[in-house]
C-alpha cells in the first residue's frame, strides 16, 4: 500500500514544498510475520528575507520497521525446498503437533514468530539543510553561500529467538515424542546511532559578457564530520516470561559497545567558460584532507578538465547541413580518490582484549598482543578517469546518438607486501599501497522519436560495456610456468572463471572403461552410463586441476543495456522499460544443482529426465537416455559435479521492468471544476523475462544469493491502479 500527499504554496516572498507518505508491503509467508512499514516527509522552504538574501530550510525525515521471525527468509525457503513431501507437515495429521522431518526443521515452525521468536529492525532518520545565499549588489554575477546540514540516524534491533518443538507420532504407544529447537530461549538488543556535520562556505559568480562570453567559477570550503555509537546486549532465559533484557537471566550474557569519529575537510573549485554555447572548457579541482592518514599523507589533490566543441553552432555547417540538430564533441579527464584503509595505521601502540589468560583458578584476564608495524606513507588510493565521446541528432530527434569510451586506472589499492618471514616475527604487516587495476568500457545510446498526426512516440536503447584487468596484485613467486598461467592475476581481465569442458555423456560401459580417468585415485569406478565426459584438455590421460581452462564468464555482468519506450494518441499514453546484463554466469549449488542433496532431500523435478535402468529391479537391463546422469547420492558419483557449462549457466536476462498505460481526461471535462490535470494509469513491474530455461526460475538480477543455493526471494509481480491530479 503507498499513500502520498503533497502541498505546493508560492507567494512573493516564500515558496513551500510539503509532502508525506506512507508505504507498507506484506511479505510472502502466509503466517503474516514478514512485514515492512515506512513513513516518510519532505518539507522545503525558501524566503526571501531582503533583496539579495535568501534562506533556505529542507527537512525530510524517515521511519521504517522491518518484522520477520527469527530465521531468515532463505532458511525457511530452504526448508520448503529440501523437504520430502513423503513427511507430513503435522505428526499424525493433528493440528496441534507440528511433525519433526527427517532432511530439516518443519518451515511452519520457522515461518511462526510466535512460535519460534522475531526480528524487528527499527529505522529513524533526519536530514537537515539550512542555506543562506547573498546575492552581491555591487559586483554583477557574485554570490556568496552558506550551508549547514545535520543527519541523524537511529538503528535499532530486537531479537527473541524461542524454544519451539516439533513431534513424531509413536503408532504403537499413541504419543508424540517431543523434540526441541532454539533451547535456551535468547534475546538480544543492538542500538546504533550515526550523526553528520557538514558546513559548507561558497562563493560563486556567473555573468554573461557581450552574449557572448560566458564565464562561470566557484570555490567551496567543505567541513564535514561523523560520529557513531554502537551497543548490543545478548541474554539467554532460564524461564521465558517476558521479552525484556531484565528478564533474562545474567549467565553466559554478552554486551559490547563502541563510539567512532571521523573527520573530513575538502577545497573545491570549479571554473567554466563557452563561447556563445559553441566551445566549452571547465576546469576543476579538490584537494580532500581525512582523519585517517599520518599528517604528512593525509592531503590528496584531484584536479579535473573537460572541453566541447558544439560544431552545430558553426556557420559552415549549419548552411550545408540544415537537418544537423546538435553536433558535439568532448573530451574529459579527472582524478579522483578514496580514503581506504584502517584508521590511525601510522601509530604505534598495543592491541587490547586479545585471547583470555587465566592465571588464577576462575579468574580470567583479557590478553595484549605486539603493537602492528605502522606505515606513516598509508594514504589515499588514487583513479584516473577519460572520458571522449560525441552526441549527435538530427532531424529534429528522429535519429540521436551519444557515444562514449572511457577508462579509469586505479593505482594505490590497498595490500598486504608478500614476504617470506621467520616463525618468530610475532607480528604482522601492514597494509600498504601496492595493487592497481584498469577499467575500460564503452557507452552508446540511441534514440528515435516521431510524430504522426496525432501519434507521438519515442524510442531509447543504451549499452554499457566495461571491463577490468589486473595491473599489479601483490603475491608471492611463481612455483612453476603452469602455476603462473593458472594462477596469474596481474596483466590479466579479471571477469572469467576457470571450468572443465564437456563432451557429451558416457553412452556404455566400454566407454568408461577406456576414457580417461576422471576421478584420481578411484579411476573411473563410479561413472554410469549418462555421466558426463571431460576433456583432457593437456592430452595426459587424467581429468585433473590441470585440465581446467578459462572457459566462462565470471559472476558479474559486463554489458547492461535497456531499452525505453514511449507513445502517446491523443488522451492515451503508454510507457514500457526493458532492461537487462550480459556475459556473466551464475552456478547454484545445494538443492538446486545436486541431486537428493544432503543425503536424500526433496529433489527439483528437472532432474527427473535422467539416465535410468529400463528394469530398476533388474541391474543387467538396458540403459534408458535422459537428459541428466542416474540418479544417486553425491558419495556414490564419480565427476559428475565438476565445474563446467553444465552447472555453470549463461545468466543473461533482458526483463520487461515496467508496462503502464494511462488516460489523462479533455480540458473540456475539467474546466470548471478548478483541477488542471486528471491522470488514470495501470502499471505493472517485472512482468516478463527471457533468459536460459534453467536460470528463469530464479532471479538473473539477484544471481544465486547467499551459499550460491538459489533460494532468494522469489521474484514478484506487482500492478497498480491510480490516478494523479494537479489543483
Amino acid at each position: 500500500m503507498l499513500i502520498i500527499v503533497n502541498r505546493i504554496q508560492f507567494s512573493y516572498y516564500s515558496s513551500y514544498f510539503g509532502s508525506f507518505s506512507y508505504a507498507s508491503d506484506e511479505g510472502l509467508l502466509k503466517s503474516g510475520d514478514l512485514r515492512y512499514e515506512k513513513f516518510t516527509f519532505r518539507s522545503n522552504t525558501d524566503i526571501k528575507i531582503a533583496k539579495g538574501l535568501t534562506a533556505g530550510v529542507n527537512l525530510a525525515g524517515r521511519y521504517d520497521k522491518t518484522s520477520q521471525p527469527w530465521n531468515s527468509f532463505y532458511e525457511i525457503f530452504k526448508q520448503t525446498r529440501v523437504n520430502v513431501p513423503t513427511v507430513p507437515a503435522y505428526a499424525n495429521n493433528n493440528p496441534d503437533y507440528l511433525a519433526t522431518q527427517s532432511m530439516g526443521i518443519n518451515p511452519i515452525a520457522l515461518a511462526d514468530a510466535d512460535m519460534t521468536g522475531y526480528h524487528y529492525y527499527y529505522n529513524k532518520n533526519f536530514q537537515s539543510t539550512f542555506t543562506l545565499k547573498y546575492e552581491v549588489p555591487f559586483v554583477q554575477g557574485l554570490s556568496i553561500q552558506g550551508q549547514l546540514g545535520y543527519d541523524y540516524n537511529h538503528n535499532k534491533h530486537k531479537g527473541l529467538r524461542k524454544k519451539f518443538s516439533t513431534y513424531t507420532y509413536a503408532i504403537e504407544t499413541d504419543e508424540y515424542m517431543e523434540n526441541e529447537y532454539n533451547n535456551p530461549s535468547m534475546i538480544q538488543v543492538n542500538n546504533n546511532e550515526a550523526s553528520r556535520l557538514d558546513m559548507q562556505a561558497q562563493i560563486s559568480y556567473n555573468r554573461l559578457f557581450n552574449d557572448t562570453h560566458n564565464v562561470s567559477a566557484t570555490l567551496v570550503y567543505e567541513r564535514r564530520q561523523e560520529k557513531s555509537d554502537w551497543s548490543n546486549i545478548e541474554r539467554k532465559f532460564d524461564l521465558l516470561t517476558y521479552d525484556e533484557v531484565d528478564y533474562a537471566g545474567l549467565k553466559d550474557a554478552v554486551s559490547g559497545g563502541m563510539s567512532n569519529e571521523q573527520a573530513f575537510i575538502s577545497y573545491v573549485g570549479r571554473f567554466n567558460y563557452d563561447y556563445k554555447g559553441r566551445y566549452l572548457l571547465e576546469l576543476g579541482f579538490r584537494n580532500d584532507g581525512s582523519y585517517r592518514y599520518a599528517p604528512g599523507s593525509r592531503w590528496a589533490f584531484f584536479p579535473m578538465g573537460s572541453i566541447g566543441w558544439r560544431l552545430s553552432e558553426e556557420k559552415f555547417l549549419k548552411e550545408k547541413l540544415g537537418f544537423l540538430d546538435n553536433l558535439k564533441i568532448r573530451a574529459s579527464y579527472g582524478e579522483s580518490g578514496q580514503d581506504a584503509g584502517d584508521p590511525f595505521q601510522y601509530v604505534s601502540g598495543y592491541n587490547l582484549n586479545v585471547g583470555i589468560y587465566e592465571f588464577n583458578d576462575g579468574t580470567t584476564t583479557s590478553g595484549i598482543s605486539a603493537p602492528s608495524i605502522t606505515n606513516t606513507n598509508l594514504t589515499w588510493y588514487k583513479a584516473k578517469l577519460l572520458d571522449i565521446g560525441f552526441d549527435l541528432s538530427i532531424f529534429k530527434g528522429l535519429f540521436s546518438l551519444e557515444f562514449d569510451l572511457y577508462q579509469r586506472k586505479r593505482s594505490g589499492l590497498l595490500a598486504t607486501r608478500v614476504v617470506a618471514l621467520p616463525n618468530t616475527f610475532g607480528s604482522q604487516l601492514p597494509q600498504e599501497n601496492l595493487n592497481s587495476d584498469l577499467t575500460r568500457g564503452i557507452d552508446i545510446t540511441l534514440g528515435h522519436t516521431n510524430k504522426i498526426r496525432n501519434f507521438s512516440y519515442s524510442v531509447k536503447a543504451n549499452m554499457n560495456l566495461a571491463r577490468t584487468r589486473m595491473e599489479h596484485v601483490e603475491r608471492g613467486p611463481f612455483t612453476s610456468s603452469m602455476d603462473r598461467w593458472r594462477n596469474q592475476s596481474s596483466g590479466r581481465w579479471n571477469d572469467f572463471t576457470w571450468g572443465y569442458q564437456t563432451n557429451g555423456q558416457f553412452q556404455t560401459t566400454e566407454e568408461i572403461k577406456y576414457a580417461p580417468v576422471q576421478d584420481g585415485e578411484l579411476g573411473n569406478s563410479k561413472e554410469l552410463p549418462g555421466d558426463y565426459r571431460y576433456v583432457d584438455a593437456n592430452g595426459d590421460g587424467i581429468i585433473d586441476d590441470n585440465d581446467r581452462m578459462p572457459l566462462f564468464w565470471s559472476g558479474t555482468p559486463l554489458i547492461h543495456y535497456g531499452f525505453n519506450l514511449e507513445a502517446s494518441w491523443k488522451n492515451f499514453d503508454i510507457y514500457a522499460l526493458l532492461q537487462g546484463a550480459g556475459m556473466y554466469t551464475v552456478q547454484f549449488s545445494e538443492v538446486y544443482a545436486e541431486v537428493l542433496w544432503s543425503k536424500g532431500a526433496n529433489t527439483p523435478a528437472y532432474f527427473y529426465d535422467r539416465w535410468r535402468k529400463e528394469d530398476p529391479y533388474n541391474p543387467n537391463s538396458k540403459w534408458v537416455a535422459g537428459k541428466w546422469p542416474a540418479t544417486r547420492l553425491i558419495q556414490d558419483t564419480g565427476a559428475m559435479y565438476k565445474e563446467s557449462n553444465i552447472w555453470r549457466r549463461d545468466a543473461s536476462y533482458l526483463r520487461l521492468k515496467t508496462l503502464e498505460l494511462g488516460y489523462t481526461l479533455p480540458d473540456s471535462i475539467l474546466r470548471k471544476s478548478g483541477i488542471s490535470n486528471i491522470r488514470f494509469y495501470i502499471n505493472g513491474y517485472n512482468l516478463l523475462t527471457f533468459c536460459d530455461s534453467f536460470v528463469k526460475a530464479f532471479d538473473p538480477e539477484k544471481v544465486e544469493g547467499s551459499y550460491s543455493a538459489g533460494m532468494n526471494y522469489p521474484l514478484t509481480k506487482s500492478f497498480n491502479i491510480g490516478f494523479t491530479a494537479n489543483f
